[in-house]
């Protein structure tokens, strides 16, 4: 009879695979080894947050603070939208009232349809529309306080530094501002 092959155990297999993988891993080390010290300094891509990079803004670049955005628009559309639809129903009740300006109270901004509520009763069907609307209101003025004054820093090219607007918010005692610097 002739030769039987050799049985490959399971051993045999793990010897095998573990072989390669150990050649390869051995391969790879030296050249891991070799990378040895900091790596040099990359320019941050622009609009780079600047928190990430540790080293001195290189040539060319500029660190420019910026408003959170998405919170401003939010919080303008909020307010804008829900302030409009009180203020519309304001003029709507006081036009051709004989009593006067019966909507002036949802005129003033977060605080007037409670007043309105307050001053024409509880308004029945619509009084939880009017609270409703006063907490869209002060959601929506949130946002945008919120968003003017949480800013953001960036590391970005001279030419992308002057082209941005600067948006600021001023609070003092007694007086509240905004100001866009271009």
């Amino acid at each position: 009879m002739g030769a039987s092959k050799p049985r490959r155990t399971r051993r045999g297999r793990t010897r095998t695979i573990l072989l390669p993988t150990a050649l390869l891993a051995l391969l790879g080390a030296p050249a891991q080894a070799r990378a040895q010290g900091p790596a040099p300094y990359m320019a941050p891509p622009p609009g780079y947050p600047s928190g990430y990079y540790h080293s001195p803004i290189p040539p060319g670049y500029q660190r420019i603070t910026t408003v959170n955005t998405p919170l401003v628009i939010a919080g303008a559309v909020t307010f804008g939208l829900s302030h409009g639809a009180a203020v519309a129903l304001g003029a709507a009740v006081s036009v051709g009232n004989e009593d006067g300006f019966v909507g002036a109270p949802l005129f003033l901004p977060i605080v007037g349809p409670p007043l309105a509520l307050q001053a024409y009763g509880d308004g029945g069907a619509l009084g939880p529309l009017f609270i409703g609307n006063a907490v869209l209101q002060g959601v929506g003025f949130g946002l945008l306080v919120a968003g003017l004054s949480l800013r953001t820093e960036s590391v970005v090219p001279y030419d992308q530094a002057s082209a941005r607007p600067a948006p600021e918010l001023l609070v003092g005692p007694g007086s509240l501002g905004m100001r866009l610097r271009f």
